[in-house]
């Protein structure tokens, strides 16, 4: 907890004046188009999603493995063995 700040600016970025992360800011729209960061934003809200209805389905097996008399160890060995194999099979 100590790397991290609970307020919402980092105390890093007081040093740092605000005219250049005003230029950093406006060099990086510039060089980047906006319609490639709204397709970015898009898939990656349509990605989120996917994965977050993955989860509740891994989360709907619960009981099922619960009624074999799995430990909990046991259980989230296989939810990462799933995961896994969404992600990388």
């Amino acid at each position: 907890m100590d790397r991290f700040s609970l307020i919402p600016f980092d105390e890093r970025y007081l040093k740092v004046p605000f005219e250049w992360m005003e230029f950093s800011y406006l060099k990086f729209m510039e060089t980047v188009d906006p319609e490639k960061l709204r397709d970015w934003y898009l898939s990656k809200k349509a990605e989120d999603k996917k994965n977050e209805i993955y989860e509740e389905e891994l989360q709907s097996y619960m009981p099922e493995f619960q009624k074999a008399q799995y430990t909990d160890e046991q259980i989230e060995g296989i939810m990462q063995a799933f995961r896994d194999t969404k992600y990388n099979g």
